[in-house]
């Protein structure tokens, strides 16, 4: 190696160290660095200004605004015998269910924002809302985006009344939740 080959490594180097301080400091002083920005909303509550100002993590919570989005979302699907992938904690209800937090826990959806869960392979579902007062609307939908079964649900007290759907057949479905209320919730879903 010559004398300039080793000067010229060392000048790049130097000049490296520096565009990296430079481009540190600029991102302190634009409210902080990369790695420590958030994820989730202010408060833990998915609203629809922040989800349209964040839309790779609105996505990747498996939250939107847009119908369009909702509806024609799709996903991979789960196979017989595969890992279950769920949202959020796993929570053991029977030996045989598995239950989440959608969207995961700590957050909540606001007014207007859709909410869903992992595809899962499973003919039972079972789902309530915590945050009175309630008014939303509930799907579960195939691979395909489309709603297989769909109802609402309006009213208050400490809790909503469990939705059960059993002896669907097995396949692949997703839930999904339309917080119509201005009462922040998320819902609590188990599939078998």
């Amino acid at each position: 190696m010559t004398r300039f080959t080793r000067i010229a490594r060392t000048l790049t180097a130097i000049i490296c160290a520096a565009i990296v301080a430079a481009v540190t400091a600029v991102s302190a002083s634009a409210g902080g660095s990369a790695a420590s920005a958030r994820l989730t909303p202010p408060g833990d509550i998915y609203t629809c200004s922040w989800i349209s100002q964040h839309p790779a993590e609105a996505a990747t919570a498996g939250v939107t605004c847009d119908p369009v989005v909702f509806f024609m979302e799709t996903g991979p699907a789960s196979q017989i015998g595969a890992a279950q992938v769920d949202d959020g904690p796993t929570i053991t209800a029977s030996p045989d269910s598995l239950c989440n937090w959608i969207p995961a826990q700590p957050t909540l959806v606001g007014q207007g924002v859709y909410a869903w869960s992992n595809y899962e392979y499973a003919d039972y579902w079972n789902f309530a809302a915590y945050s009175s007062p309630y008014n939303y609307e509930w799907y579960l939908q195939l691979l395909d985006g489309t709603n297989q079964y769909h109802g609402s649900f309006s009213g208050s007290g400490t809790d909503s009344p469990y939705h059960e759907k059993k002896n669907l057949g097995y396949t692949n479905r997703r839930f999904g939740g339309h917080n119509l209320s201005s009462t922040p919730t998320h819902w609590y879903v188990c599939h078998d």
